[in-house]
């Protein structure tokens, strides 16, 4: 008996679809998201990225649209010394058009330079001001 509400569960589970709200998300009409990083932290970052990473695949492609903000010790990220595996990952989230953004206010406090940073992110004066700025402009903020 156990089995068989195991497998009803499992069933239900892998046949699931998101539901979305109205207006339904579109290529005309995408969803727009601001995730910010501001931590150094390993296990941090890596959850962000793999929140992202999450969210991405619950979309159709081209329906939503994804702006990373890293700025104070979030900085960290971006850099082209920084650890392998979360480089690898930011990549292959560029490859789904997620933009990866620094903040040049964080880069001259902590005198960093563009070269420094990996290739094919942005640039913005004030981290937060671009935060502030996107999600007047309809952007969701979300803080995994």
């Amino acid at each position: 008996m156990r089995i068989l509400v195991l497998l009803y569960v499992l069933v239900i589970v892998l046949n699931a679809q998101m539901v979305y709200s109205d207006p339904n998300p579109s290529f005309e009409n995408p969803r727009k998201m601001i995730v910010q990083i501001s931590s150094d932290s390993e296990e941090d970052i890596h959850h962000i990225l793999g929140s992202i990473n999450n969210i991405i695949k619950e979309y159709p492609t081209g329906t939503i649209e994804v702006a990373v903000i890293c700025y104070y010790n979030g900085i960290r990220v971006l850099q082209k010394n920084e650890i392998e595996e979360i480089k690898v990952r930011i990549k292959s989230l560029q490859s789904y058009d997620v933009e990866f953004i620094a903040c040049e206010n964080t880069m001259f406090s902590k005198k960093l330079t563009r070269e420094s940073f990996i290739d094919n992110i942005g640039f913005v004066k004030a981290g937060l001001a671009e935060v502030l700025e996107r999600v007047v402009a309809g952007w969701v903020n979300i803080r995994p």
